[in-house]
């Protein structure tokens, strides 16, 4: 975020607009046309109807000198957003699961179409096996059903890959958002999203701008990303906000994938009411609620615990919001219909079989995220040490969540460790190694051996694709800046951590593991911290 006393891009346009509206009152010229950047899309729509923006951001935005204006009897408008549910389908105990939440939301929907917005901030699917074996299409149509009126990328949105993102796109039913994501090295805007989204609800336009935080490809498994650039988002917003305005839009939200703190823009000497009238957050998995410039900026937390609101009156005196908060989601709620049929038929007996498949019994108590990937480890490594007899140590970050004590099945192994990584074997110099080693877990089956290790030395690893990939955000080789030569990598796996360790648990384990196993300090674990 810009922390500079520069002028922004609005000042800049806002001065560029001065100079043609005195031009045009001494020449006696008319002023300029409001839709001077517009679409097509200023056609009036219908309550449920949604006008994609999908060319505003791609050109000069003039702001109108007389702004939208309303007319008429207050009117109240009610703004819900999910952000990182991160496939949180089944409840858990510590989560509502889908059914509960998303038939809260349609209830409320329901109640008062006409006032009642649902938003996403993204990471909405990578999770659990429930979302993963359907790569997230049962969730993208449950949103459909409650329904959804935009939802903004996020950073784990793209890890099953492109293809798959785009399938979730098209067949979404509502517009997918991230204005601020360019073809690397480039002004081009990535085409598979969409930088703002219009819809009429009662008679009042509304904005949707959508954006995902500056830089985060380096959140995701880096060849997935390899051609993108996720830039800086505040420029984006406000030249957006300036295009919605100019096509009508009377009330205007922004949608971020990240920090609420991104959007303070006070050191920037520009109001965030100029642009937007509230804004939903995400990324850091934190229940957030900031207000900037009048502004609420809310951020509901993850994994489909709570959810975010506000509500916006707009009158002849402006928009003002209200009763904004971060919420905790209803516990039992009542099933829609519509919601238990899309569930019943992605997870049907075949998938329940899967997920209830017994793997084994943990005792000694639960084992927390670093644990479950030190587990993984140690799977990885006696899975594939003979077919790389060199196999030195093998590595993986932190898990998703913790194995709790007792029967481990399918299913809840999966949610501990949901990420579709690959496993690379590889060259590595002892100096990365152990740089990586103090960030993440890693085991060896000879400490005796490799307790130490010579920095200018290369020992052959196993580690997963997103650590050993992994790029900054000028496309180098941060993590193992040997991984950028091909010819140190031996040979690529593609196969998921989470299968491995099941196989590991069940077969070389008997079905019995136990907590102290995997602690930081037993055999073979953490040696270079």
């Amino acid at each position: 975020m810009q922390t500079t006393k520069k002028k922004s891009p609005f000042q800049h346009i806002c001065l560029l607009s001065l100079a043609v509206l005195l031009a045009s009152c001494s020449l006696g010229v008319g002023r300029p046309s409001s839709d001077s950047s517009s679409t097509n899309e200023e056609e009036t729509a219908s309550s449920s109807e949604i006008s994609l923006t999908e060319d505003s951001s791609s050109s000069e935005s003039i702001p109108s000198e007389e702004p939208s204006s309303y007319e008429g009897e207050a009117k109240t408008f009610r703004f819900y957003c999910v952000n990182d549910f991160h496939g949180s389908i089944v409840p858990t105990g510590y989560e509502v699961g889908l059914s509960s939440l998303f038939s809260f939301l349609k209830s409320k929907v329901d109640e008062d179409p006409d006032h009642t917005i649902v938003l996403s901030a993204g990471d909405m699917f990578q999770g659990s096996w429930e979302s993963n074996s359907n790569r997230g299409h049962l969730i993208v149509d449950a949103m459909g059903a409650v329904p959804f009126s935009a939802m903004t990328l996020g950073n784990h949105d793209f890890d099953y890959g492109i293809d798959a993102l785009q399938s979730l796109i098209d067949s979404a039913k509502f517009p997918t958002l991230a204005g601020n994501i360019n073809y690397y090295g480039t002004e081009t805007r990535w085409e598979h999203s969409l930088p703002s989204a219009m819809i009429e609800k009662d008679g009042v336009k509304i904005g949707i701008i959508g954006n995902i935080g500056q830089g985060q490809t380096t959140s995701i498994q880096a060849r997935i990303v390899q051609d993108l650039d996720f830039v800086d988002p505040l420029p984006v917003i406000e030249k957006e906000a300036i295009a919605l305005k100019n096509q009508g839009a009377q009330i205007v939200v922004n949608v971020l994938h990240d920090q609420a703190t991104v959007m303070n823009t006070t050191a920037m000497n520009i109001s965030l009411k100029d642009f937007i009238d509230g804004s939903f957050g995400g990324h850091n998995h934190q229940k957030e609620y900031q207000t900037y410039d009048g502004v609420p900026v809310v951020n509901g937390g993850y994994n489909g615990r709570g959810y975010s609101y506000f509500e916006l009156t707009i009158s002849e005196d402006g928009v003002v919001p209200s009763n904004a908060a971060a919420i905790a989601a209803p516990e039992d709620f009542p099933e829609d219909p519509a919601i238990r049929t899309i569930i019943d038929r992605y997870l049907d007996d075949d998938f329940n079989a899967k997920t209830n498949e017994v793997l084994g019994t943990l005792t000694g108590g639960t084992i927390d995220n670093s644990a479950v990937a030190r587990l993984g480890c140690k799977a990885i490594y006696e899975e594939y040490k003979s077919k790389y007899p060199d196999l030195v140590v093998t590595m993986e970050n932190s898990q998703r969540a913790p194995l709790y004590s007792g029967e481990i099945t399918y299913g809840k192994l999966y949610k501990a460790t949901p990420f579709m990584n690959s496993i690379v074997f590889a060259k590595a110099t002892g100096r990365e190694i152990k740089a990586e080693a103090s960030h993440n877990s890693t085991y060896t089956g000879d400490r005796e051996t490799y307790a130490t290790l010579n920095d200018g030395e290369m020992y052959t690893i196993g580690v997963i694709d997103y650590l050993y990939f992994h790029q900054d955000r000028h496309k180098n080789c941060n993590y193992f800046p040997s991984a950028a030569n091909e010819e140190n990598i031996l040979g690529i796996e593609n196969d998921f951590p989470v299968d491995i360790t099941a196989r590991y648990i069940k077969n070389r384990l008997g079905g019995t593991l136990i907590s102290s196993s995997v602690s930081g300090t037993a055999n073979g674990f953490d040696l270079y911290k």
